[in-house]
């Protein structure tokens, strides 16, 4: 018969039946001539769908693995650097020294502001910070308003020889600078190639609601600022919704006022906000730079060591890191807890990473607690809860618990010695019955303990052969000790008998609540006569049943019955 498959359906052949089936949550329904087999694949089901779903986050991760861009050194309030005044060349000059940060993918970032004695194109010249050429990425300097960005990546900033910064400007005709600042931040996490740069922009306005004169193309995870500058009569800003102010100033000669800002992006797009300016309103220059994240290492919650470590109840302390793998859009909160308190603290309670310190590892130190036990050295955890975070690539990752052992400091006592039950049975043809004695609660010194078997309705030597010793143990031995009593096979039938075996004279170690113990030896097969007068008793014994029973002589002429 052919086989088929139809939409929604599935089909196949086998023995000359036609199989078909529909498959359903957990279920396949299988018809076959009329009949109707349920086959259960839950089990394959959700392993295979769990495959897929590993594999394509794989995939996922593999064509957007991207990390976001650190803040290690932010845009100032005051200058970094700034430039002479009443000449028509000037060169802005300061110190700036980039922080060290993951030293694979740094960028310095120079923002400039500048004012000119009247309208004029003026020109950009030589610029450089310790000896290494600043890049102009954006730049507006046809007015009387200037503003610029410079920007310098990690192969330069590795190669600085010192840490001046020089930047060459020349007014238009015969203009004159009136000032000229410079604003510099470092960071880390950006893309290092030809793409550094995701959008920027240069342009002049008019109005007290300035914006980006445009869109601006942003990437997730990367950063964005700017920087403006207008006449004196502006007193101050109010910084597009979202983003931080870093500057808000008039220069030292009150010849403009000039402002800046940035924001973490947390998603691709654009950006052209609108603002508020306070003051009277003028031509204005203002230059705006979007970074992207350098592609890298999806994120993740780095913890070292995650075991092996030890604390003591005499409050001996551990101590371990946790740190991100690449850098937050926003913070992220990893909370920290002992799975046991009565072994070990931790602290501190949680740890915070920010955009900013995410790639610094955090000492967390646990704390051996004592719990007046001899316990031992008993192992806990410190618990690592799921991450809180606004960033969703973070929110919910869940690092490693990391395992500890607290060292006992209690001394171990000598214990107590005892059997370790009341009462025992064994069969005549056992031959022997073995008693334990144990040694509990403790260990230290040697101790020894007497014991001996004393006759109850069960008798020696006809029943049991009497039994007495000593037991020992070495200092901090706590195995428990045995010794056996041998017990003797009769043929006559009896019924249930018992004697004793008692623990006495403990030396190094106390008796423990049991001391004494019975040893029974239940009825056995068998039978007996046994004469009594001119009767005779019998009496029988099989599989537990006792039957017994008398027999006696009657004369009768010359007859005895």
């Amino acid at each position: 018969m052919a086989c088929r498959v139809r939409h929604g359906l599935l089909a196949a052949c086998r023995d000359n039946y036609q199989y078909e089936g529909e498959i359903h949550m957990g279920k396949l329904n299988i018809n076959k001539a009329g009949y109707t087999k349920r086959v259960q694949f839950l089990q394959a089901f959700s392993k295979v769908f769990f495959a897929l779903l590993v594999f394509f986050q794989t995939i996922i991760w593999a064509g957007n693995a991207q990390a976001a861009v650190s803040v290690l050194q932010n845009f100032p309030a005051t200058p970094t650097a700034s430039g002479t005044t009443g000449a028509t060349t000037t060169t802005i000059t300061g110190t700036f020294t980039p922080s060290t940060g993951s030293n694979s993918n740094r960028l310095v970032v120079c923002q400039m502001t500048g004012e000119q004695s009247n309208t004029a194109a003026a020109t950009l010249g030589a610029a450089s910070l310790g000896g290494q050429t600043l890049t102009v990425q954006a730049s507006y300097l046809a007015n009387r308003r200037v503003a610029a960005i410079y920007f310098m990546k990690e192969t330069q900033i590795d190669a600085m020889s010192g840490n001046t910064i020089n930047i060459a400007m020349t007014a238009g005709g015969s203009q004159t600078w009136s000032a000229a600042e410079v604003f510099c931040a470092t960071y880390d996490g950006v893309e290092q190639g030809a793409t550094t740069f995701a959008g920027s922009t240069a342009i002049t306005q008019n109005t007290a609601a300035p914006s980006f004169g445009g869109n601006v193309a942003v990437v997730k995870g990367g950063y964005i600022f700017f920087a403006i500058d207008c006449n004196s009569g502006i007193t101050g800003q109010t910084p597009p919704a979202g983003y931080s102010e870093h500057w808000d100033r008039r220069d030292s000669g009150n010849q403009y006022w000039t402002g800046g800002g940035s924001m973490a992006v947390s998603a691709d797009g654009n950006q052209n906000p609108t603002w508020s300016l306070a003051g009277t309103t003028a031509v204005m220059a203002t230059v705006v730079g979007s970074i992207r994240p350098a592609a890298g290492t999806p994120p993740g919650i780095t913890v070292n060591p995650t075991s092996g470590l030890t604390t003591t109840e005499a409050g001996g302390q551990a101590t371990f890191t946790i740190v991100l793998d690449s850098a937050p859009t926003a913070n992220v909160t990893i909370g920290l807890s002992s799975s046991d308190t009565t072994e070990g603290t931790v602290s501190p309670a949680s740890v915070v990473f920010t955009t900013a310190n995410w790639s610094l590892p955090q000492t967390v130190t646990i704390t051996g607690a004592d719990d007046a036990l001899v316990d031992g050295n008993i192992a806990y955890s410190v618990v690592t809860a799921a991450a809180t975070s606004s960033d969703g690539n973070y929110s919910g990752l869940n690092a490693s618990d990391v395992l500890a052992s607290n060292t006992d400091n209690d001394v171990p006592g000598p214990g107590t010695v005892q059997l370790s039950t009341s009462s025992y049975q064994v069969d005549e043809a056992a031959g022997t019955v073995t008693i334990t004695v144990t040694r509990t609660g403790g260990s230290s010194g040697a101790a020894s303990v007497n014991y001996a078997t004393s006759s109850g309705s069960a008798i020696q030597p006809g029943d049991y052969t009497s039994t007495s010793g000593t037991l020992n143990w070495a200092d901090g031995e706590t195995a428990s000790k045995t010794f056996s009593i041998p017990i003797v096979n009769d043929i006559a039938p009896e019924i249930d008998e018992s004697f004793s075996v008692a623990l006495s004279g403990a030396s190094g170690a106390s008796l423990g609540s049991t001391v004494t113990a019975s040893v029974t030896i239940p009825l056995n097969d068998g039978a007996v006569a046994v004469p009594v007068g001119n009767r005779l008793l019998f009496i029988m014994v099989i599989s537990g049943i006792v039957a017994y029973g008398l027999i006696w002589q009657r004369r009768q002429g010359n007859t005895t019955a």
